[in-house]
């Protein structure tokens, strides 16, 4: 009997509350998404990564400068759109792409403009790309490592101006057929008063490419003339592109 009213007693006892570690767990989620929300919406510390691709004479410091990146970024906070904008103002820059990858990763690919040529102006030299466009001017060349056109002088036209059609357009259109190996070789382009073109390269040999026609297809008899000269070591005076089939004149 006395354990019955034992069972009995123990039964009409109030139980613990059982709620108290259901409420720490809640409270620890919240703390844990406000800390997610505040590094989110904070610049105190670098949040994410921003990767640079296709970028080869900028570095990838001062693409994230122009870009507006500061140093300490929180990618949740940069955006894309504008980021592209302040990159294409950048006249070395032909194209950008700005995208973001899952789960934090900004993706900039930069396409650049290669300078081509340089040309005389009034005030020094300009340096151009493939399309014409003036990347920029100087006063006096130091380091010479793309050609330079001569016979022609450029007046008021500065950076930022494009050239319009014309022989240096087809100077441009002949240089951007070549190869990176025979590009590197050509020093200089003339031009003469009636359009006649010439080239020249570092050896040195004149190749006589004449008017404004197959420029293409002339482009393409330097690289295969060239090749084969560099590996049989000819002495070249030089090659006349005018005729159906290249003439080469062998140095006496």
């Amino acid at each position: 009997m006395e354990s019955k009213e034992q069972y009995q007693s123990d039964r009409d006892c109030p139980s613990k509350p059982r709620g108290g570690s259901g409420l720490l767990t809640l409270l620890f989620i919240a703390v844990v998404m406000a800390m997610v929300i505040f590094a989110a919406n904070s610049s105190l510390f670098v949040v994410g990564s921003v990767v640079v691709e296709g970028s080869s004479t900028i570095t990838q410091e001062e693409i994230l400068r122009i870009a507006g990146v500061p140093e300490r970024y929180n990618i949740f906070q940069l955006n894309t759109r504008d980021i592209k904008e302040r990159l294409s103002g950048d006249l070395r820059i032909a194209n950008v792409d700005v995208s973001r990858s899952f789960p934090s990763t900004i993706i900039i690919h930069v396409m650049e403009r290669k300078p081509l040529i340089y040309v005389a102006t009034n005030y020094g030299f300009a340096e151009m790309d493939r399309t014409g466009l003036i990347l920029a001017a100087y006063k006096n060349l130091r380091n010479v490592n793309i050609p330079i056109l001569t016979g022609v002088t450029l007046t008021n036209q500065y950076v930022g101006d494009p050239i319009p059609p014309g022989p240096i357009g087809d100077v441009l259109f002949f240089l951007e057929n070549l190869d990176a190996d025979t590009f590197n070789q050509i020093s200089e382009v003339n031009i003469r008063a009636d359009g006649y073109l010439s080239a020249y390269t570092t050896h040195p040999i004149q190749i006589r490419l004449g008017g404004n026609e197959r420029l293409a297809d002339k482009a393409k008899l330097t690289i295969d003339i060239l090749q084969e000269i560099n590996q049989k070591k000819l002495a070249i005076d030089y090659i006349d592109m005018n005729s159906a089939a290249p003439i080469i004149k062998a140095r006496k």
